[in-house]
This record gives C-alpha cells, sequence and structure tokens, in this order.
C-alpha cells in the first residue's frame, strides 16, 4: 500500500511516497525463435533444442509425423534444471490436456489417420537459467518433426 502526500495537495513526488513493495516486470529483449526441423532417434531420445539464459515463453508447437505414433512415447520439458513435464501420448489424449495452460505442454491435433500429431507449450512460462525439450521414442518407429518455440530473454 503506497503512503504519503495525497496527489491533489502536490504535484506528483515519487521521493515523497513510501511503497512497501515494488513490483517492475523484467525487460525482455526482443522476441526469438528455436526451431528443430529432421528425424526424430528410434529407440532413443532426441534433444529437440535448448535456450541458456532467463527469459519467458511466448508460445509454440512440436508438430511429428510418421507411420504411426505409440502411447509411450514421451515429450520431456525441462525448466531450469528441473524435469517438469514428462507427457506421454496417452495423457495428451485422455488426459484433457487439449488447452492452453492445462499442463506445459498440450495437444492441438491428434490425427491418427494420416498420422499427424501436434502438441503447443503454454505461454507465459519463465525460465531463470535454461530450458531444454526432448523426445524419446520406445518402440524403433521413424518420425519426423518440426519444432517451433518462440522466446525472449533478458
Amino acid at each position: 500500500m503506497t503512503t504519503g502526500y495525497p496527489d491533489y495537495q502536490q504535484n506528483i513526488n515519487i521521493t515523497a511516497q513510501r511503497a512497501s513493495q515494488l513490483i517492475q516486470r523484467p525487460k525482455y529483449g526482443a522476441p526469438q525463435v528455436l526451431g528443430f526441423t529432421g528425424p526424430l532417434l528410434p529407440n532413443g531420445i532426441t534433444t529437440l533444442g535448448s535456450i541458456s539464459g532467463r527469459g519467458i515463453i511466448y508460445g509454440g508447437f512440436i508438430h511429428i509425423y510418421g507411420n504411426s505414433l505409440d502411447d509411450d512415447d514421451t515429450l520431456y520439458l525441462t525448466i531450469d534444471s528441473v524435469l517438469v513435464a514428462i507427457t506421454d501420448w496417452f495423457t495428451l489424449r485422455f488426459g484433457g490436456s487439449t488447452k492452453n495452460h492445462s499442463l506445459y505442454l498440450y495437444l492441438i491435433n491428434n490425427d491418427e489417420s494420416d498420422w499427424l500429431y501436434t502438441v503447443g507449450y503454454s505461454n507465459d512460462i519463465t525460465f531463470e537459467s535454461n530450458i531444454q525439450i526432448k523426445f524419446k521414442e520406445i518402440y524403433g518407429i521413424k518420425f519426423n518433426c518440426y519444432m517451433r518455440l518462440n522466446y525472449a530473454t533478458i
């Protein structure tokens, strides 16, 4: 709560005011894009991208296409060296995570007839030191991936 002289008694004088708490938002730099295009490693973990520094996620998506997709294939999102999201396709499809901010990652498209899958990143996720995105494929199926992550750093 701000205390001090009412503004109608004098011109606004910041030094005459006392604030119990002053909150300033960080000033982020220009928007940037982290991208990945290419095949995903069968029977392994593919790092789709990483960011070092302090910043914010504005949004983005991971688009995966191939011959099939198993419910056990998993996306990993690590923020500030903490694994915050381990999301398999079963959870995305049947767990109700189809809206922004339902989880860190949410399902946008699930087309099993054409084997097209798209997952979105919730926006306004902040990070202090780093972010890393990985995909784990466990049944030896070959997939391709197109990823775009919009972010800004301080």
